[in-house]
């Protein structure tokens, strides 16, 4: 036994770096589908655009993020869009009050309606204008909300193909942001704040939230007083909507969330096992080296 201790005592340290390397590559690529708790909040961001269906006010999935979180929340503006293109809600991209927010709603656009396209016959394809619409980066921040919430369409007038709103079965109803069932906004920062304070408080539209890990904890609070009507935090958020979805949506898709938290579960075992390893290791050899003296 003295061996093993001696051999991890003496074991360079790049080893452990490739085989945290390989924690995480192996499960991206041959995902283990570890299971996922599923949190409240999540669950009632799900019901709550679930219901949209019965309403027929359509959604509106905002990515307000740039490229530097889209790996943790890209995922969850692909799992919204899927999961409203199934229940047939209509939908309103928008790239949000951030300029790079509109290259974030093009591409997640672009990845679900080819992803979903690709897997469906002719006859239940997803068409432009009828399922969803695309609309352009509008500078402002506080005063887009605000012309929203007044006159849809003289704020945006047309979508960013040049189509006019008027025209479009998505849009030719949304005359102000009442006529809207649900706001999801994804972002990193503090911009869902701004939502709720202008959207909900002044225009009555509900709010929901994505967010990164590290800016979840802000926004409990407002969960706990219903201002915010759910909420997915970080990429589990994001897989715990995947597992949600997975029952519900006939064409099956990659998970991306829901195969990176396998991945960060390999990891996070491996480090643990290490910690503890080179602890016992450590005292072991001290107690060993005491008995020699």
């Amino acid at each position: 036994m003295m061996k093993f201790w001696l051999f991890l005592e003496r074991l360079d340290r790049r080893w452990i770096y490739l085989a945290i390397g390989l924690s995480v590559i192996i499960p991206l690529i041959f995902p283990f589908n570890s299971p996922t708790t599923i949190t409240p909040p999540t669950v009632n961001l799900w019901n709550y655009i679930d219901s949209l269906a019965e309403t027929g006010k359509p959604l509106m999935v905002i990515t307000d993020y740039a490229p530097s979180t889209s790996p943790e929340l890209d995922p969850m503006s692909r799992a919204v869009i899927r999961h409203a293109l199934e229940k047939d809600i209509p939908i309103i991209i928008y790239g949000g009050l951030y300029p790079q927010g509109f290259g974030m709603s093009q591409r997640v656009e672009q990845y679900v309606i080819d992803e979903m396209n690709h897997k469906k016959v002719n006859g239940d394809t997803i068409i432009y204008g009828e399922d969803w619409v695309l609309l352009p980066f509008i500078p402002g921040a506080t005063a887009v909300i605000m012309g929203m919430g007044d006159d849809f369409h003289r704020t945006s007038p047309e979508d960013a193909r040049g189509n006019s709103l008027s025209d479009l079965e998505v849009t030719k109803d949304v005359r102000r942001l009442g006529d809207i069932g649900l706001i999801v906004d994804i972002s990193g920062s503090s911009l869902p704040r701004l939502w709720l304070q202008y959207a909900t408080t002044r225009y009555g539209v509900p709010v929901g939230v994505g967010t990164t890990a590290v800016s979840a904890a802000e926004y409990y609070a407002f969960l706990q007083t219903g201002q915010f009507v759910g909420m997915m935090g970080g990429m589990k958020g994001a897989a715990e909507y995947e597992q949600l979805n997975e029952d519900l949506i006939e064409v099956k898709v990659r998970r991306v969330a829901s195969i990176a938290m396998d991945a960060q579960n390999a990891v996070h075992i491996f480090i643990i096992i290490i910690v503890i390893l080179g602890n016992i290791s450590f005292f072991v050899m001290k107690k060993n080296k005491a008995r020699r003296f």
